[in-house]
């Protein structure tokens, strides 16, 4: 089985969800950043991305949001 990580936002504050539907991983990225579904779909929408994966990726940096 494939892991899937949804990844919303912008540079330097990208959001990651693992294993969640689609539509839950914006509803709770709308939520995190205080926001609306019109706001989501004009400016995040096409920063949206899907990566499908066995048990490792490759990442550039790492990081905790605290």
């Amino acid at each position: 089985m494939k892991n899937k990580l949804i990844i919303i936002g912008i540079k330097g504050n990208y959001r990651c969800y693992l294993n969640i539907p689609r539509e839950e991983a914006i509803r709770r990225y709308i939520y995190s950043e205080d926001s609306n579904e019109e706001d989501f779909l004009i400016n995040y929408l096409h920063t949206l991305k899907e990566i499908e994966f066995d048990d490792v990726f490759g990442a550039y940096s790492i990081f905790t949001l605290d």
